[in-house]
Parts: structure tokens; C-alpha cells; sequence
């Protein structure tokens, strides 16, 4: 009984928040000429589709990814996510500071779905932090990292870059800069523009046959569970699911709307989000470049990659020729130490 009168209250929490912060209308034209933009200078910029990601599923199914590849890749997205709920919580500060109480709900609930609804486990940081951190000990023999420590030990220098670009821009321009940031990390619900999230989940899926199930189950599908569609047989991305990213992303449009009043603000504030998706590109650039050196470092070594096994198994399947079976991994002595 008590699930389902939470449930219900849920639900109506989320009809009054709907019905509360929505009320209010955004010209047509306005609408008509932000989506055409999108289309036209958004949605093509690199940091929407960049190419880290694919590097790194491709880079892992050749069975070249290394544990100092893997290590550097987890220490840059380590860093740069955990900027993320404090923005959230910076978008709320400016929105009631502002007056702007229907930009702040939709932080509060970000707030609430990213802290797992008040239950620890799920908090999302907290599952992003077990889901990298099993790949990592259990494919590549690492030890466990924190997402703070990572932040605050910087290896590039676009990692300060980073923080101190969307520490500013949330302050001075939330909404637009929330919207775009959602937009790039949830995509459009298409095989073409998967988000960051979608693409990211590609790498973690190859190495599923890797650890034991019960591990992927619950300590690594859960983090994209949270965030995407995922078939529940296959745990393969469902395109044209229902994934909290998407829901994510068109609340913040909602309240990124409303800071144009007419078509011509579009023009005038495009410089804050393309300064969002510029500083974000030049991030990922580095994070890549970085894994590439860390391959590079292990390979001199004699540090093998690990094939995933679902790699091995459809070679097998299809008659190919099988990839060279993975020599003893001799892992560093301080895998998360680069240079």
C-alpha cells in the first residue's frame, strides 16, 4: 500500500510540476527559429557527436584498449561529470535568487532524480564511480578512483579549462547553458546522435561477458539504466525509449525558451551556448589524446590490450579468424599515476 501511495505521489508531483512551470507560452516564431538553429549550428558541433567515444568502443573491440588507456579515459570523464550536480545546484541558486521559480523546479527535480530520490545507493555520482571502477578492476586490474580525487588532481590543463568555463557560464546564463548540456549528453533519441551517455554505454556493453553477470547487472548497467533505455534481454540501447536523458533535455529546452523574449535574443545569446560546447570539445579532444598517449606508454611495456569477449565470440560465430589470445597482463604498479 505504502508503494503504491508513493507512486501515486510521484505521479502527482510531477503533473503539478508540469502543470506549474509550463503554463506560460513562447511565441511560435521563437520556438521556430531556436529549433531551426539547433538544427543548423548545434547539433552538428563536434562536442555533441565527438569522436572520444567511438575511439573508445572501437579502440576496445581491436583489443587495444590497455589499463593505462582505460585509466585515463575514467580519470577525464571522472572530472569532468563531477561538475555536474553542483551546476544543477547552481541553476536552482541563480533561478530563486532571479525569481525564476519554474526554472527552479525543474532543478529540484533534477536535484531529486540525481540524488536517487533520496536513497543513497542510487545517487547517480555514486554509480558512475562503481560502474567505471568495476570495469576497471575486473578487465583491466585497477583500483577503485573517486570522482573527487580525480577533480582535484587535474592531469590536463583543459580540465581547469573546463570547470572554470561552466562554473561562470551557470552563473550568468543557467537555463541556456543546462539546455545545451543536456542536449549533448542525452542526443536526440536517434542511432545518429546517441548523446555522450548513449555513445559512452557501447564501450561498457562490449566488455559485459568480461565480469561476471551479476557484477554488469548490478554495479555497472545500472548508472545508464538511470539514464537511457536499455533492452532488458539484450541490454542493448532501445532507440525511441523512454530515457530520463531525453526527459532531462526537454524540461531544460522548456526554460531555455523562456530567456528569449524575441528571435533576435537567440542571436544575441548563441555565443554562451556555443562557448559551453567549444570548452567541451576542446576537453574530450584532450581527454583522447591523453588514453592514445596511455596506449602508447603500456604498449612500449609490453602491456597487451584486452579483447572483449563478446569481440572473441562473434569472431567465432561467423567463422573469422579469431583475434591472438591476450598475453598476461602486467599491470602498473600505479595504474591511475600518468605522468
Amino acid at each position: 500500500m505504502r508503494q503504491v501511495i508513493n507512486t501515486i505521489g510521484r505521479a502527482a508531483f510531477r503533473r503539478s510540476y508540469h502543470s506549474i512551470a509550463y503554463t506560460e507560452e513562447v511565441e511560435p516564431g521563437v520556438v521556430r527559429a531556436f529549433d531551426d538553429m539547433v538544427t543548423r549550428i548545434i547539433k552538428p558541433h563536434q562536442a555533441c557527436r565527438h569522436s572520444l567515444f567511438p575511439y573508445m568502443s572501437q579502440t576496445a573491440n581491436n583489443g587495444h584498449l590497455t589499463p593505462e588507456g582505460f585509466a585515463r579515459f575514467r580519470h577525464g570523464m571522472f572530472s569532468r561529470v563531477f561538475t555536474t550536480v553542483p551546476s544543477i545546484f547552481e541553476l536552482g541558486r541563480q533561478s530563486f535568487l532571479n525569481g525564476d521559480y519554474k526554472t527552479a523546479a525543474t532543478a529540484i527535480l533534477n536535484i531529486k532524480e540525481e540524488g536517487g530520490e533520496g536513497r543513497i545507493a542510487f545517487m547517480h555520482p555514486l554509480l558512475m564511480e562503481e560502474c567505471f571502477n568495476v570495469i576497471g578492476k575486473n578487465v583491466f586490474g585497477l583500483n577503485a578512483v573517486s570522482m573527487r580525487s580525480c577533480y582535484h588532481s587535474p592531469y590536463l590543463s583543459e580540465e581547469i579549462i573546463y570547470r572554470h568555463t561552466i562554473d561562470a557560464l551557470y552563473k550568468e546564463h543557467g537555463p541556456i547553458v543546462s539546455y545545451m548540456q543536456e542536449f549533448a549528453s542525452g542526443g536526440d533519441n536517434t542511432e545518429q546522435h546517441l548523446g555522450m551517455m548513449g555513445d559512452m554505454y557501447k564501450l561498457f556493453h562490449s566488455y559485459m561477458n568480461n565480469i561476471p553477470r551479476s557484477e554488469f547487472m548490478q554495479s555497472v548497467r545500472p548508472y545508464f539504466a538511470f539514464h537511457i533505455s536499455l533492452d532488458s534481454q539484450t541490454h542493448k540501447q532501445v532507440i525511441n525509449g523512454t530515457a530520463i536523458e531525453l526527459e532531462h533535455a526537454n524540461r531544460a529546452k522548456k526554460d531555455c525558451l523562456r530567456q528569449f523574449k524575441k528571435i533576435q535574443d537567440i542571436k544575441k545569446l548563441l555565443p554562451y551556448m556555443l562557448a559551453f560546447l567549444d570548452v567541451q570539445e576542446r576537453l574530450f579532444d584532450a581527454i583522447q589524446q591523453d588514453v592514445s598517449e596511455g596506449i602508447q606508454s603500456d604498449i612500449k611495456k609490453g602491456i597487451k590490450g584486452i579483447y572483449p569477449i563478446s569481440v572473441i565470440q562473434k569472431l567465432s560465430v561467423d567463422n573469422k579468424q579469431s583475434p591472438p589470445v591476450n598475453a598476461k597482463i602486467k599491470h602498473l604498479s600505479t595504474p591511475e599515476i600518468r605522468r
